[in-house]
């Protein structure tokens, strides 16, 4: 598993990425949940999800308070799998952030803030 952190400065916002997380990651991950303020019912339901394995899998938790989220994706072996689910995990990033700064989802900001994320993200996988 690899982990990367994004900070948006524009924003004030810290996202830690969790990248090719397995079953055994599942008490790391859940760890980190907590420590932004996951409570125990989303935790457990969130270690379920982990223990179930990566593949293809993903879930993002946003404390839109404390302007941090944490984002998961799990192993895959095919890398279009990987895309397809960082994508999706970020789009929840990107609704969080809006969200906190009364931004139209539909605008170009939005796209923006998706943009910087994936260019970030990619460029620490690669």
């Amino acid at each position: 598993m690899i982990r990367r952190d994004i900070r948006l400065d524009k924003y004030d916002w810290d996202v830690r990425c969790f990248i090719g997380y397995d079953s055994g990651d599942a008490v790391h991950l859940c760890n980190e949940l907590m420590t932004i303020g996951c409570g125990s019912e989303a935790t457990s339901k969130a270690y379920r999800h982990f223990i179930g394995g990566g593949e293809s899998r993903g879930l993002t938790y946003s404390n839109v308070k404390d302007k941090v989220s944490v984002v998961t994706i799990g192993h895959s072996e095919e890398e279009s799998e990987m895309v397809n689910t960082i994508g999706h995990e970020l789009l929840h990033v990107t609704a969080h952030i809006c969200e906190a700064y009364d931004i139209d989802m539909s605008g170009e900001q939005a796209c923006y803030i998706m943009g910087e994320l994936c260019e970030r993200i990619f460029k620490k996988l690669t």
